[in-house]
């Protein structure tokens, strides 16, 4: 029988980071950036005055220095310019360092995104995972279940100096189920102790190769139904037991109005001694059953 499915709903957490610590994160980041360009402004305009009253002040010693002499304010400008450069390069070095700040800033933001985004798309996945299972609960829930039980219709009887056993059995099918099940059969083998798992899986293999369509019927919620059959030890499948067969291997297979798949369900029963003599034998359930 399949394992119930499992999921971890990724609600809280996200490939392992917590969403508050994203969404924490890029809040941070973000007012960091909006403090940063805050001040970077601020920072822009003293600069800008800096560069102006520096400019005015070595035009007001120049002019000073030189007096009346046209011809000498020129030149004690130009003596001027080459350390005005150099405060302007200084205060141009600070802005493009604050500014290669900003762009890493931008780049970390960008890296934090992404990994908003794969949370987001592992959240996406996980719901429709979530989506998937409570539909498979539902179905599973609602759709048809046949179980199969098995009672004796008379006694042992040996053929071929005992060689072959045959015994009458009426198996009762019944839908345990919400819905109807649909083309609803039966099959049996026989088995000794050691070989019921090989005898199942070749049981159920043969009998999703059968036309249910004209082999099925039709079991509605709580109904069920007697299907006289037959048992014999002969070996159909020449597994070659190793001692007597004394199981009755068995397998419903059926189909529900939920999918497109046969689903089996398989039973084992144990021939017993009858309870008095001349009596039919008595028939226990024994392991190796299964539900699909």
């Amino acid at each position: 029988m399949a394992a119930s499915p499992r999921v971890k709903l990724i609600g809280t957490r996200s490939d392992g980071f917590s969403k508050w610590v994203l969404f924490v994160t890029i809040a941070a980041i973000a007012a960091t950036i909006a403090a940063v360009s805050w001040w970077k402004l601020g920072y822009e305009r003293q600069q800008n005055f800096l560069i102006d009253a520096y400019r005015d002040d070595t035009i007001e010693q120049a002019v000073r220095k030189c007096g009346n002499d046209i011809r000498c304010i020129p030149l004690e400008l130009r003596r001027s310019r080459g350390s005005a450069d150099a405060f302007v390069r200084s205060l141009q070095d600070e802005t493009a360092d604050w500014t290669f700040l900003l762009l890493v800033l931008g780049v970390m933001t960008g890296g934090i995104s992404i990994l908003g985004l794969i949370w987001i798309r592992a959240s996406l996945l996980a719901a429709r995972e979530a989506n998937n299972i409570n539909a498979a609960a539902i179905m599973t829930s609602e759709r048809a279940w046949v179980f199969s039980t098995v009672a004796p219709d008379g006694e042992v009887e040996y053929f071929h100096d005992g060689e072959v056993t045959s015994l009458h059995i009426k198996i009762i099918n019944r839908n345990a189920g919400k819905s109807a099940a649909i083309n609803v059969h039966t099959n049996i083998h026989s088995s000794d102790l050691s070989r019921v798992s090989e005898v199942m899986d070749l049981l159920a293999k043969e009998s999703l190769q059968y036309d249910s369509a004209r082999n099925g019927v039709l079991l509605g919620p709580g109904e069920e139904y007697n299907r006289e059959w037959v048992w014999t030890s002969h070996d159909r499948f020449e597994i070659e037991f190793r001692t007597a067969p004394v199981l009755i291997v068995g397998c419903v297979t059926y189909e529900t109005l939920f999918d497109d798949e046969k689903h089996q369900t398989g039973f084992v029963y144990i021939i017993g001694e009858p309870t008095m003599t001349g009596g039919p034998p008595t028939l226990r359930l024994w392991s190796g059953g299964f539900a699909t």
